[in-house]
């Protein structure tokens, strides 16, 4: 199966992904409204796609476009990624749809253009016999947070002499709110990256030491090797690490820290940990939040369906057709948005490393009863 992520971390591995390995790029940051297009950045967008009422949440960082959106209507969260080289400049773009479970050669595609705070387009079906109009404009509601898009990437070679390298690319976000919530949302993503126990006041700081231990350790292990291996594709070394936003209203901010490395052997890992933090509460929301912990079992019949919808089994059929067990517990590596939950299991979780990420998403709608009083209430369901 056809999957982005372990195309991704393919990428990474083999070229660090268009990046010059001997190009070090200092770590940006820059202001939303400037007359030039920032070279990185973050925006959130509101609109519509076929009239329907949409939010996206984008980034945009090393000449590459993530995007997350999802319908208002469903919530349930879609990504773009632009990993067919068609992003033709800074204003048109080529994006493909990825869900879980769906083949990424056959997915919708978005055909859009920025001009100014708006995108304009069309979505195109998988078959290309439908498109709808995409309409949306840059727009920060009450309790949606503004960021700046920081992106830094950096390599070193084993020996001069020799081509085995190692590479290191990172993308983070800052609050540009300088009250408490900006400054909540700013310490959970620190402590995150693993820097709140370094003692580092400056996350960029931070990140730049973590590299520079990474490039110790990597030189460490190519000492051990021979000629003939530091020869060989898999002494090139490659770590990753992005912090997207899936999701930002009602003083609710969801971020996919998204994480892929390469250190030898016959494929890379990579893994998305979801955070959500409730930046009015100052509080980051745990499973046994928004779940009655008495309903683990309930909820673990509920995901077994979203399998089986998710990859098109037969109704009642064994979930070992896909997965490893016949059944699948609740993780607390979840999203939230508006109308429903979604729930991530990483390679080798619950399935083979071919079958990517499992994705599953449960609307409110569906398990309401098996909903936290306090969690319905803030969330105003």
């Amino acid at each position: 199966m056809k999957q982005f992520a372990a195309l991704w971390v393919l990428c990474i591995a083999l070229s660090a992904c268009g990046n010059d390995p001997g190009k070090k790029d200092e770590p940006q940051s820059t202001e939303a409204g400037t007359a030039e297009r920032p070279k990185d950045y973050y925006k959130r967008f509101a609109g519509t796609v076929a009239g329907m009422p949409v939010v996206v949440n984008i980034e945009v960082y090393n000449n590459r476009v993530h995007a997350e959106y999802y319908y208002e209507k469903y919530g349930k969260p879609v990504e773009l990624n632009d990993w067919e080289d068609t992003v033709k400049n800074d204003y048109d773009w080529h994006l493909t749809e990825y869900e879980a479970g769906k083949q990424e050669d056959n997915s919708p595609h978005w055909q859009v253009r920025m001009e100014g705070n708006t995108m304009k387009g069309k979505w195109i079906s998988r078959d290309k016999t439908k498109t709808y109009d995409i309409a949306l404009e840059e727009t920060y509601p009450e309790g949606s947070y503004k960021f700046d898009l920081r992106y830094n990437a950096d390599s070193i070679k084993f020996k001069p002499s020799i081509e085995a390298s190692a590479t290191s690319t990172w993308q983070i976000l800052q609050s540009k709110d300088a009250g408490t919530e900006g400054t909540f949302i700013d310490a959970v993503i620190k402590a995150r990256l693993g820097c709140d126990s370094l003692k580092q006041n400056d996350i960029v700081q931070c990140l730049l030491a973590q590299d520079k231990s990474y490039f110790g350790a990597y030189k460490q292990d190519m000492a051990e090797l021979d000629s003939e291996m530091l020869a060989s594709p898999t002494a090139n070394y490659s770590s990753d690490v992005n912090i997207w936003i899936c999701y930002n209203d009602n003083g609710i901010v969801g971020i996919n820290q998204f994480s892929s490395s390469y250190s030898g052997g016959a494929h890379g890992m990579y893994q998305s940990l979801y955070t959500v933090m409730d930046a009015r509460n100052q509080e980051v929301f745990k499973l046994d939040d928004v779940l009655k912990p008495v309903d683990s079992m309930a909820m673990s019949t509920v995901l077994a369906d979203k399998v089986r919808e998710t990859y098109k089994l037969q109704p009642g059929a064994n979930l070992s057709e896909v997965l490893f067990e016949d059944k699948v517990m609740p993780t607390k590596n979840f999203m939230l948005t508006s109308r429903g939950i979604l729930f991530c299991y990483g390679p080798y979780e619950i399935a083979a490393y071919a079958m990517g990420e499992v994705k599953l998403f449960v609307p409110y709608t569906e398990v309401r009863t098996m909903l936290q009083p306090a969690f319905i209430k803030r969330m105003g369901l």
